[in-house]
C-alpha cells in the first residue's frame, strides 16, 4: 500500500540523531505478535491527544508532538524510539529534536524499506486521528 503525501512543510529545526538506520538488516517487524497490544498502549501514552503534526518526504517521516505538562517527555520518546528500533524495525533510524511547546521526532528508513514508512504514517492517522497529515 503507497500513501500519498505532499511534501514536508514543516520548518527545518537542527535534529540530532539518535541513532541512524541499518542497510543490513532484513526489512521486518521482529515484534511477536502477542506483544502487539501492549506495544500500541505505549504509543498511546506517547503520542495519543499530543501528536500535532505527520508529515513525508522521500525516505522520512516526521512527527510533531505537544509537550503539554510532561516533563519526562524527551526520555520517554526516546526510550520508545530505541525500543522500537531493537524490538521491531531494526531497519528505521531516528533523530529528535527539542524544542519548549513541542518535541520532533523524525523517522528515517534505510535504502530500500522506504515503503515501511507508509505503515508507520498509516498507524499514526488511523491510531491518532487529530493529528494534521502534511
Amino acid at each position: 500500500m503507497t500513501i500519498e503525501s505532499t511534501p514536508m512543510t514543516v520548518p527545518s529545526i537542527p535534529m540530532t540523531i539518535l541513532i541512524e538506520p541499518d542497510p543490513s538488516v532484513p526489512i521486518a517487524c521482529v515484534l511477536p505478535l502477542d506483544e502487539w497490544g501492549a506495544w500500541r498502549k505505549d504509543y498511546q501514552a506517547l503520542y495519543g491527544g499530543h501528536l500535532q503534526l505527520i508529515a513525508r518526504e522521500p525516505g522520512r517521516l516526521r512527527l510533531v508532538v505537544d509537550r503539554g505538562d510532561r516533563v519526562d517527555l524527551e526520555a520517554v520518546a526516546i526510550a520508545q524510539l530505541r525500543r522500537d528500533k531493537e524490538e521491531c524495525r531494526p531497519f528505521l533510524g531516528f533523530a529528535f529534536a527539542s524544542e519548549r511547546a513541542a518535541i520532533t521526532i523524525e523517522i528515517s528508513a534505510a535504502a530500500g524499506a522506504e515503503a515501511s514508512l507508509d505503515e508507520v504514517e498509516l498507524m499514526m492517522r488511523e491510531y491518532l486521528p487529530a493529528a494534521t497529515v502534511q
